[in-house]
């Protein structure tokens, strides 16, 4: 059969859910046709408990496996753990594949992760990365393989990242991440006069190399 063409969506503005249409054929003439282009929808609760208010884009990507995944951010004020949480999920089901936790941020203070960027090494296009940041100024590692994150570096002083991070490879190794500090989430942040900064940080620098320039 002809492939399936899938778009999926988080609430932009701020809305706690993901969903999935297929679009392979965009015109509808019914109600119920319309209703057959939903996929699958996600909520806060069961296996996503820690999402939150999703602004972030989700990433359409495939595994080393072969199968083809939504890589989402959990999204801000999660009613769980409070974590930021990196879901990997299967772009047909809606089924959890990956829900890789950080453990940053607690139901007292919770954090969120924002917009993730995927990163193939090797030119195969499947990426074995992805770099995303989060409320409480951390930028975080994830390996897409292993299903498991590592902190690239936390902001000083701590600022919330709330935009994708670029990344680029690095002539001598690794990867240069750039990104930005900055949110406008809440009225109060419009009242904020704090210096913000942007940041280029090089993941996989020589050990002799790692200060701050």
């Amino acid at each position: 059969g002809q492939p399936r063409h899938v778009d999926r969506f988080s609430l932009g503005s701020g809305g706690a859910g993901l969903y999935a249409l297929d679009i392979t054929n965009p015109t509808v003439s019914t109600e119920a046709e319309l209703g057959n282009k939903a996929l699958w929808e996600i909520t806060p609760s069961g296996s996503f408990s820690d999402l939150g208010y999703t602004y972030g884009t989700p990433r359409f990507t495939k595994l080393n496996d072969g199968s083809s995944v939504v890589i989402a951010a959990n999204g801000y004020m999660n009613p769980g753990s409070g974590h930021a949480v990196l879901y990997i999920i299967n772009a047909s089901t809606g089924a959890l594949v990956s829900a890789i936790d950080t453990g940053s941020g607690s139901a007292a203070s919770p954090n969120g992760l924002s917009t993730p960027t995927l990163y193939d090494t090797n030119g195969d296009g499947v990426p074995e990365y992805a770099y995303a940041g989060d409320l409480d100024g951390n930028m975080w590692k994830f390996d897409l393989d292993n299903a498991s994150s590592s902190l690239l570096y936390a902001t000083s002083p701590a600022q919330a990242i709330t935009t994708a991070p670029v990344v680029r490879s690095h002539p001598e190794g690794g990867q240069m991440v750039a990104f930005a500090t900055g949110r406008i989430l809440t009225s109060g942040d419009k009242e904020d006069t704090s210096v913000h900064y942007a940041y280029g940080i090089w993941d996989g620098a020589p050990g002799a190399n790692t200060t701050l320039l």
